[in-house]
């Protein structure tokens, strides 16, 4: 697994969402984790960088307008 796609969270009872532990400078015991609590972690998958994401959306974009031009 790479480091950069995990998603750790503790969940919490009460709370709809769960809480992410994402800052790296804070300790399990700063975000209230104690023994024999369950954490979730999760592989996000590949990310595509936003910059490509948006070309992509672009190109589609102007692809189909010029197919509706078309008919």
């Amino acid at each position: 697994m790479v480091f950069n796609r995990q998603r750790l969270t503790l969940p919490v009872e009460g709370q709809a969402k769960p809480v992410v532990l994402a800052d790296e400078k804070k300790t399990l015991a700063d975000y209230g984790v104690s023994e024999g609590a369950k954490l979730r972690l999760k592989d996000l998958g590949q990310q595509v960088a936003y910059r490509w994401l948006y070309l992509w959306e672009y190109v589609s974009f102007c692809q189909s307008a010029s197919d509706e031009a078309d008919k």
